[in-house]
């Protein structure tokens, strides 16, 4: 949806007014019907004409300093990840991201560095705590249902938490994942290696290993 030069309905439709609502629609369209303050700011356009736009029912408001075309549908998984940018999809949430279950987990499963606070928290929610050496380890990027982007863990990173914390995660997503890694089309073997051996699990991971291919 294209917004027209005289949507802030505030008599800013002059020359300077359209400049700023055609560059605002220019990002809309590189960025999948969203525009935040922080890339309005990028291109020199005052984020008043945001809350001007938003006020005249021309743009949604997803979250502070975010927000999206009227017709953009709301994208949960982005728009908890831009909330908190140091969050990490992973273990069933990271699999449905990466196309490996059908369904999205009623809980969503995330990861951060020790001692990171997340405020407002809504109760589905689960966040795994790990040291900083280990939080970057696997990390891949992919797209949600609705295009945007968002950062999660590999395949190899999500069957290493599992194997290293099989006794809090349950029996039925630790059986999967080991199963069902032997058919994952993209697997990484040597990154397997290397996220098992940063975390200390080669032993174990190399029994599975032995046992599933043998």
């Amino acid at each position: 949806m294209i917004i027209s030069m005289n949507a802030t309905n505030d008599g800013s439709n002059d020359t300077i007014g359209k400049d700023y609502v055609s560059r605002i629609n220019e990002l809309l369209r590189q960025n999948n019907g969203l525009i935040s303050a922080t890339d309005a700011r990028s291109r020199q356009i005052p984020t008043i004409y945001l809350s001007r736009l938003y006020k005249a029912g021309r743009l949604q408001k997803f979250a502070p300093g975010l927000y999206a075309n009227a017709d953009v549908p709301f994208d949960n998984l982005y728009i908890f990840q831009y909330r908190y940018t140091k969050i990490i999809y992973s273990y069933e949430t990271a699999l449905y991201l990466l196309n490996q279950t059908d369904i999205l987990p009623l809980e969503i499963s995330i990861t951060v560095e020790n001692g990171y606070r997340l405020n407002q928290v809504e109760p589905n929610i689960h966040i795994n705590y790990v040291k900083k050496n280990l939080l970057e380890l696997g990390v891949t990027e992919t797209s949600t249902m609705f295009g945007n982007t968002v950062r999660l863990y590999c395949y190899e990173r999500v069957l290493c938490d599992c194997i290293a914390h099989k006794n809090k995660i349950d029996s039925e997503l630790y059986g999967k994942v080991i199963r069902d890694h032997a058919a994952y089309s993209n697997k990484d073997l040597p990154l397997l290696w290397h996220i098992a051996h940063s975390m200390k699990i080669t032993a174990h991971v190399r029994n599975l290993m032995e046992i599933i291919y043998e």
